[in-house]
């Protein structure tokens, strides 16, 4: 891994989206899109999913695995070199 702002921003100058650590999401995780929200809100189940949505890829995969499109299912209490979350909030 690497601290953030290291490497060169994307177009909407946000660093790091690819290829550093796993992003775990605020989504539960599904097998499919079937269903998912429309709208860009999180797709949170009631009662939540034991499982979240990381997406990104890491240091530890390849080029192929390093796409926004990458995602798998990561349990929410997950710890290890190869997961991290991001904060946002609204730009002012």
């Amino acid at each position: 891994t690497h601290e953030v702002g290291q490497k060169e921003p994307n177009p909407w100058g946000i660093f790091d989206i690819l290829g550093n650590v796993w992003e775990i999401c605020e989504d539960d995780f599904h097998g499919s899109f079937e269903n998912a929200p429309d709208n860009g809100e999180p797709w949170i189940d009631d009662p939540r999913s034991e499982s979240l949505v990381e997406r990104g890829g890491t240091w530890y995969n390849d080029a192929a695995g390093c796409r926004c499109a990458t995602r798998n299912a990561s349990t929410k209490n997950v710890r290890s070199t190869k997961h991290g979350f991001r904060l946002v909030r609204d730009a002012d």
